[in-house]
């Protein structure tokens, strides 16, 4: 899940930190979505102990604060207007934390459980 953060937050890079509709982007999403349902589940329903918890707990963690930072750099914008796409640049600061906790998460998770 974290080579797909950095993944997700390379498309964004490359765009020089503009918004873009992107048919990848709403894969990736929809991927993140899935693996907090898949977090979720582990904390409260399954039997996990250990790293495990605590890598769902990270994962978590950081996309309620990614749902929060969204919400407030998004707070206002009229999606409607024409030039939204063109106009709107996500913080590069945050495309590099995304960026860095993805590969940090992949590397970890993979020492871990492998």
């Amino acid at each position: 899940m974290g080579a797909l953060c950095v993944y997700e937050a390379k498309i964004l890079l490359k765009s020089n930190d503009y918004w873009i509709f992107d048919k990848r982007l709403l894969w990736t999403t929809s991927l993140e979505f899935a693996w907090l349902i898949v977090c979720c589940l582990g904390l409260w329903g399954w039997n996990l102990s250990g790293w495990k918890i605590i890598s769902c707990l990270i994962f978590l963690v950081n996309y309620l604060v990614a749902c929060a930072y969204t919400w407030l750099i998004f707070r206002g914008t009229d999606f409607t207007d024409p030039n939204f796409a063109k106009d709107f640049r996500i913080p590069r600061w945050y495309l590099e934390y995304y960026f860095s906790f993805g590969a940090i998460y992949s590397v970890v998770n993979l020492a871990l459980f492998y």
